[in-house]
């Protein structure tokens, strides 16, 4: 078995591994933002029809059930999270569009690398900025499905806990262990 590869095998691979992390990336995004979105339609039928309740039942909290569904309402149309939702479903749906072409690709070649790479740059166009610490979660994932454990990054735990809404220290990530190449 030839363990060695070319530069070309090289650079299709590494191509095709930023399509997929991409791709897990939005998968992610999506998810998140779906999920956010659910809970504030959640959080506004729940406290408007507490609302409701209280207005007619005359209870002490009417106001405050209303200010809660205001607030989630205002908050949902600001963050734009159904669209940043949306958003993320496309990117994620071009990526695995152009994972599939890659699949699919017989010739790898540096040109077919270099063609898959332009496609790529023209999807990355279209994404809001990354939120590194969770890219390089979708890093560990691909490095993972494909085996290449020697690739993974230690990412500390409050890191994943809050990847989807800010980065922590994305500078303090390094190799569990040094690859080996």
């Amino acid at each position: 078995m030839n363990l060695t590869r070319t530069a070309t095998e090289v650079e299709f691979s590494d191509v095709q591994f930023a399509v997929k992390r991409s791709a897990r990336y939005h998968s992610d995004m999506r998810r998140f933002y779906g999920l956010v979105r659910d809970i504030v339609l959640f959080i506004s039928v729940v406290f408007s029809t507490y609302g409701v309740y209280s207005l007619i039942a005359e209870g002490p909290f009417a106001a405050m059930a209303m200010l809660v569904v205001a607030i989630a309402a205002a908050s949902s149309l600001v963050f734009r999270v159904s669209d940043k939702a949306m958003l993320h479903q496309s990117l994620y749906e071009d990526f695995v569009r152009l994972d599939k072409k890659m699949s699919r690709c017989s010739e790898h070649s540096i040109e077919s690398a270099r063609i898959f790479q332009i496609q790529r740059l023209e999807i990355e166009l279209q994404e809001p900025p990354v939120r590194r610490v969770l890219n390089m979660m979708k890093h560990n994932d691909v490095c993972l499905s494909l085996g290449r454990v020697d690739h993974i990054l230690r990412i500390r735990w409050y890191q994943r806990m809050l990847s989807r809404m800010a980065d922590i220290a994305p500078d303090r990530i390094d190799y569990a262990e040094q690859p080996s190449r």
